[in-house]
């Protein structure tokens, strides 16, 4: 992920949400962190399910990779809306772990930087960058996240406002 242009990426990603309406309320850190949550839990099923990491389905990118780039898309609005434009250090590794071991550790080290009094609130999102790019290299899936990532923007760019009538 040495190549990825994070500073792009976290724009692009808060803009596509912006034009499609999820700021228009103000989510508060705790309800954005639940968020990341659900996407790591996807990405649980998804490996469940034994999909293939990455794959189109009716023109959708799905699969474990697709769920971990949502997770980095989330964080990544966030952490631009925080004025951050990239991950904050380098996530904690915990290499050859099985898939379910590693994303556990992920939920486990996303809500420490929650709970964390030494990170600042504008730079949890950013911390959590870097947590889900380091269980990305643990999963050996950095060779093709960055191809998730752009299918999935690309995705989320076509999206209709506000899509699934959730609230925002």
């Amino acid at each position: 992920m040495d190549e990825f242009d994070y500073r792009r990426f976290t724009r692009d990603a808060w803009q596509i949400a912006d034009d499609h309406g999820w700021h228009e309320t103000v989510r508060s850190p705790w309800e954005l962190c639940a968020l990341v949550h659900s996407e790591i839990s996807e990405a649980l099923e998804a490996y469940r399910r034994g999909e293939p990491t990455f794959h189109m389905v009716d023109g959708k990118p799905e699969g474990l990779t697709v769920e971990l780039a949502d997770a980095l898309i989330r964080c990544a609005d966030w952490a631009y809306a925080n004025g951050s434009t990239g991950p904050l250090g380098v996530g904690e590794r915990y290499p050859g772990q099985s898939v379910p071991v590693r994303l556990g550790i992920l939920h486990w080290r996303i809500s420490e930087t929650m709970a964390s009094t030494s990170v600042p609130w504008g730079h949890k999102a950013a911390r959590m960058l870097s947590e889900v790019e380091a269980a990305i290299v643990d999963l050996g899936l950095a060779h093709e996240i960055t191809a998730a990532v752009a299918a999935k923007m690309a995705y989320n760019h076509t999206r209709p406002y506000r899509h699934g009538g959730k609230r925002a």
